[in-house]
């Protein structure tokens, strides 16, 4: 009973790891995306583009920064943020092509929205650090559960950093 016992015990310290690890991840790319209606929000009222090709450029030339100083690689930084901005982009369009959306967080200016969304990105790339060696399919099958509030094409959009799983989303 004792070596059954052990046994579960070392499998569950093995295997804990990783869906914890892509949890994190997951739950990061979530708060990044419950912004996204406020951004749309911001944009309607001021009849602004739902691309910010500037912005977006700007922003994957600090995360390589930011990747780098981690550690992690620069480029696969900037694959997985180039994702979570076309995600961000897909949830717009959504969120804009309903006449009466609300939002999330009203009253909230644009230049606090960018503060809070800074913010999140350090905590996005440690979190992608830590899940960046993780099956593709365990990812897969996590955000089908934890993004599962999201249109399909949001996911889709979100996930484009992770290979392709052999299974449909």
């Amino acid at each position: 009973m004792r070596q059954i016992l052990l046994l579960v015990l070392f499998f569950l310290i093995g295997c804990a790891p990783a869906p914890m690890a892509i949890d994190e991840l997951l739950h990061q790319m979530d708060a990044r995306l419950a912004w996204m209606d406020e951004v749309a929000a911001w944009k309607r009222a001021n009849q602004r583009r739902v691309a910010d090709p500037i912005r977006e450029a700007a922003l994957l030339m600090e995360v390589r920064k930011q990747a780098d100083a981690r550690g992690l690689d620069p480029e696969l930084a900037a694959r997985f943020m180039q994702s979570q901005m076309d995600a961000a982009k897909a949830f717009q369009e959504v969120w804009l092509a309903a006449d009466s959306a609300p939002v999330s967080h009203p009253g909230i200016d644009i230049v606090d929205i960018r503060q809070e969304l800074d913010h999140l990105t350090p905590a996005l790339l440690d979190a992608l650090q830590r899940a960046q060696a993780i099956d593709p399919e365990l990812i897969h099958e996590r955000a089908a559960v934890v993004l599962a509030h999201y249109p399909k094409a949001v996911r889709q959009q979100a996930l484009g950093w992770v290979p392709q799983s052999s299974r449909s989303d």
